[in-house]
């Protein structure tokens, strides 16, 4: 058994008898035919139909409105739309992805004779800047961040959500 897929359509134009005697000279199926004003009717008549009927609303300056949809079309409409929607929500999903694995803002901590723009242009100078990728393993810049700078004794650099946190203790060092 299959479903046909039918609309109800409504006619407007100057010219719809001539249209339906074109349509019917053509074997294209209207049924339910409903008279509504002099210049508008209503039909049904299946989905591959529609598409025939083209030239023929040209030829007679018909406008054709798809008032309700049924059976597979209906369905079908009903998809597309969900298939916009859908869309929509996995491209907020993607830029949601892509925002968390970047890092957003630097936060030094802890530092008195170290200024902060000095630490943060020496992380601009290693490519960790606001935008870039969040790394598993700041160690290696820990220990670069330490011998660039004599006044800081230990260093240690974690991500909390999209902030990098770079804990800086001071004090004398005996090298």
């Amino acid at each position: 058994m299959s479903i046909k897929a039918y609309a109800t359509v409504r006619l407007t134009g100057c010219n719809i008898r001539r249209f339906i005697n074109l349509c019917t000279a053509n074997h294209i199926k209207i049924w339910n035919l409903k008279y509504v004003s002099p210049k508008e009717y209503e039909a049904c008549c299946s989905t591959e139909d529609i598409f025939l009927m083209k030239p023929h609303l040209k030829k007679t300056h018909t406008r054709l409105l798809v008032v309700k949809r049924q059976g597979y079309f209906a369905i079908r409409a009903f998809l597309y739309k969900i298939r916009i929607i859908t869309a929509a929500i996995t491209g907020i999903f993607c830029i949601h992805a892509l925002i968390c694995t970047r890092i957003w803002h630097i936060v030094p901590e802890g530092n008195r004779f170290t200024y902060d723009e000095s630490v943060i242009s020496f992380m601009e100078s290693e490519n960790v800047t606001i935008g870039s990728h969040k790394r598993a393993d700041y160690s290696l810049l820990e220990k670069k961040l330490e011998e660039k700078y004599p006044d800081i004794t230990w260093c240690s650099i974690y991500i909390e959500k999209n902030t990098m946190k770079i804990d800086i203790s001071e004090g004398i060092n005996y090298r």
